[in-house]
């Protein structure tokens, strides 16, 4: 599958960004089209045994971010599933982290079920995971050469960083932490800094709204938690649901009554 040892995200995704120049016989567009992605990987050396990556099919549950999983009635084909009720930023961000699971790790696996809870609380091979197809997913919709080149020539302000975000169509959040990462890797000891900036003004906001930061959550966040978490439990069945679905041709799948 050309799943090799030491292949990583960012290294995925600059072997996907050279076949792209070579699908389109020029310049890759700012913001990456998903799905030319989709179309193309079959047919380089990350799609070997697999036909079809099928389109892309939203599932709208508040717990849900995405999933990539193998049509059991065919193992040549695989789909997409996305959560459709967040942002079209959000929805670019699972697609191409779906699809970096289908690079890295769709032979340790058949079904990749991304709910906020296995992407932020599973176990840590599970979190290594997903901190790889995220790592794919940032390098994919943003890549390292054209992010320097925008940023090389002047100042780095919220509102430069602002109009890169609309440039990749991803979210702010998305291109001011990549470029964190950028300063870190090019200045030892400054993402320490950033992260105690960070944590500083975090702090100094709860100190401006009037809450000390070891305040109990409050009955109406510890009542949301809670529904959350049953949410969650009802939605692994419907989730298994959405692996037939997802795969057999399309649609809309909405959250269950």
């Amino acid at each position: 599958m050309g799943t090799a040892c030491h292949l990583t995200g960012s290294i995925a995704a600059s072997h996907v960004h050279k076949w792209l120049r070579a699908w389109y016989g020029a310049d890759v567009p700012e913001a990456i089209d998903l799905d030319v992605v989709r179309q193309m990987l079959p047919t380089t050396p990350y799609g070997k045994g697999v036909r079809e990556i099928r389109p892309p099919v939203q599932f709208n549950d508040d717990a849900f971010e995405g999933m990539l999983a193998r049509d059991p009635g065919d193992p040549e084909v695989w789909g997409i599933a996305y959560n459709g009720t967040v942002s079209p930023q959000r929805q670019r961000f699972t697609i191409a982290h779906e699809l970096g699971h289908f690079i890295l790790h769709r032979d340790r696996q058949q079904r990749f079920n991304c709910d906020k809870e296995s992407v932020y609380s599973g176990h840590e091979t599970m979190r290594l995971i997903e901190r790889e197809a995220d790592d794919f997913a940032s390098n994919l919709l943003m890549p390292g050469d054209r992010l320097r080149e925008w940023i090389s020539n002047g100042r780095i302000d919220l509102h430069v960083l602002s109009a890169i975000a609309k440039r990749f169509q991803v979210s702010f959040g998305a291109v001011h932490l990549l470029h964190q990462v950028h300063l870190a890797a090019r200045h030892p000891g400054l993402l320490g800094q950033r992260l105690r900036e960070v944590r500083m003004a975090q702090q100094q906001r709860r100190q401006d709204a009037g809450a000390h930061p070891t305040h109990r959550r409050s009955a109406r966040a510890v009542t949301r938690h809670a529904r959350r978490r049953r949410e969650r439990r009802a939605g692994v069945g419907r989730h298994r649901d959405v692996c037939c679905d997802l795969v057999s041709g399309g649609g809309t799948l909405h959250e269950a009554a």
